[in-house]
Formats: structure tokens, sequence, C-alpha cells
């Protein structure tokens, strides 16, 4: 599926008229650092990356185009745990071929390439880019959460939350906000940081309450917990927003949990009758 989504994104992506090489101006770069925040609002709704490469496509010169649709074929090939299909890297990788051949200097190109390159897991090859950006503008909030999410991927937490809280103190957008917050919070509950990912989800929850992803790895954080009244509501809040196989399932994994403490409980009950019932009989 995800491997179809990305070849349909291409071929249309292929049909689009190009844009003219232009100077990268001020303006050019605002609109590619807002195209790079709605990327990262990507929640598997295919209309936001088309949106996102048309905008670029009708506003942004070529080598920010080109890089902004690296991006956008990243996003594309997503498919679950952090993990991406390698058809999406290599339209990227290409994207941002020709984009340097356009500018090879701009630093929005050597951002897209951090990031396409820290998505698919190539730490090494990203951790120089990223270590060049940072040089270059080291308040730039784009800069500093790709280096938040390396330490990240480098299981390097207690590092990743500090940057997050010096991000989170900047004058971000909303939704740059939320991004940053669902990012960090999304590492920390795969590390089984449950903490750490409650604090960050519940900051998301707290701006955008209707998003059911956010809900929906609560409830699979309190599942593992053993709270199961807490998943269940975060599992029904979810639910209510979204029907969505992913939290179907988490509603199936808790239904056979809350039966098999039901049995335990009825087992201790019945012990107890018997070990009542053999103490009365024995007096």
């Amino acid at each position: 599926m995800t491997a179809a989504t990305v070849s349909a994104l291409a071929a249309w992506l292929a049909r689009q008229p190009k844009p003219l090489n232009a100077p990268i101006t001020a303006e050019a770069r605002q609109l590619f650092y807002r195209a790079v925040v709605r990327v990262g609002s990507y929640r598997g709704h295919p209309d936001v990356l088309y949106e996102t490469a048309a905008l670029l496509g009708e506003q942004a010169p070529a080598p920010l185009y080109h890089a902004g649709l690296a991006l956008v074929l990243t996003a594309s090939s997503y498919i679950s745990g952090g993990n991406y299909d390698p058809l999406g890297l290599t339209h990227a990788r290409a994207a941002i071929d020709i984009a340097q051949v356009y500018a090879p200097d701009a630093i929005e190109v050597r951002y897209a390439l951090a990031a396409v390159l820290l998505r698919y897991k190539q730490l090494d090859e990203a951790a120089p880019h990223i270590e060049f950006l940072l040089a270059q503008e080291p308040d730039n909030s784009h800069f500093l959460t790709l280096n938040m999410l390396l330490l990240a991927e480098r299981k390097q937490f207690a590092a990743a939350v500090e940057w997050f809280d010096r991000i989170d103190k900047m004058p971000l957008v909303e939704a740059q906000r939320i991004n940053l917050a669902n990012s960090l919070a999304f590492y920390c509950m795969a590390a089984n940081r449950d903490g750490e990912a409650i604090r960050l989800y519940r900051q998301v929850l707290a701006m955008t309450p209707q998003d059911p992803w956010a809900w929906h790895n609560l409830s699979i954080i309190h599942l593992r917990r053993k709270n199961y009244w807490q998943c269940y509501r975060c599992n029904r809040r979810a639910l209510g927003i979204m029907q969505f196989g992913a939290a179907h399932y988490v509603r199936g994994r808790l239904d056979v949990a809350l039966r098999r403490q039901v049995r335990t409980a009825i087992g201790w009950l019945a012990a107890l009758g018997m070990a009542a019932a053999a103490f009365y009989n024995n007096r």
C-alpha cells in the first residue's frame, strides 16, 4: 500500500509543471519552512502532501521546490513504527540531486538531505549535515529539531528531552509545536519511556484535542502498563474521532486483557469461597 502511495504521488508530480530557477529570497525560505511544517503534520491523508507539493510548485524557486518534494516523497513512504519504504528514499534522493544542481550551496537543500537521511536511519551520514546546519544558523528551530531527532534515534533520550525543552521555549507556530512534541513522544513511547511519552502526548492534546493518533498512542502506553480504564478512555476517544484499524486492534487486545482479568478474579473468588467453606466445615 505504501509503495503504491509513493508511486502514485511520484507519477502525479512528474505530470506537474516545474517552476523556473529563481533567486532564493527570504520569502521563498519562509515558504519552504511552512511546507516543512505541513509535511510534519502528515497523518496518512495524502491530500496534505499533494497540496503541499502544489503550493511549492506555484510559489517556490526550483531548488526549494525539489528540496521540498524530497520531504513530501519521504513522508508518503511512511509504513509504521518509524519505518519508511525504500522506494521513497529513491525518489527523495533523486529530487535532492536535482535541487543540488540548481543550488548546491543552498542551506534548505542541505536541510532536506539531512532530514531524509535521518528518516531512513542513515544516522552517520546525516550527522555531519546537521552539525553544519547548526553552525550556520544555531537558532533555527528546524535545524535544532533535526538534532533532537538524531539524539532520539541514538537512544540519547535525556539529551533529546533537553533539546526539546529548549526548542519548545522558542516562538513557534502551533503546528510546529505539535509536530515537535509528537515526534519526540513517538520515540519515547517506542523506547518504553512511558512517563515522558505521556507528558508529551498530553501536551499535544492540549493543543489539538482531536488528534486520533495521539489518543491512540496513549491507549497503547496505558494498555502495556495495565491501566485498563485509562486505555479504554483513550481508545474510545481515538475511535470517536476516526475509525482506523490500529485503534480497533487495541480495543481487541483490551477486551482480551479484561476477560483474562475477570477470569482471574473469578478464580480467586472461587478459591476464597472454597477456603471459607472448608474452614467452617472443619470447625
